[in-house]
């Protein structure tokens, strides 16, 4: 855990390093997201992440 104080400090690549190490990393690892616009300050989701979430939503419930 290279640099990390803590393990809220952890991140995705930790994460996957630790689950690498325990032997419990799937052999498929597959990420979504949604790119912002902006990275302001402030209380919940901007209008467009909010907008791009239900296709994101309907994608990974057509994977599972």
């Amino acid at each position: 855990f290279q640099g990390a104080l803590s393990i809220h400090d952890a991140g995705l690549r930790e994460a996957l390093l630790l689950a690498e190490v325990l032997g419990v990393l799937p052999a498929e690892v597959i990420i979504y997201g949604v790119q912002p616009a902006h990275l302001d300050w402030g209380e919940g989701l901007s209008p467009a992440v909010e907008a791009a979430l239900p296709e994101l939503v309907n994608t990974i419930e057509e994977r599972l």
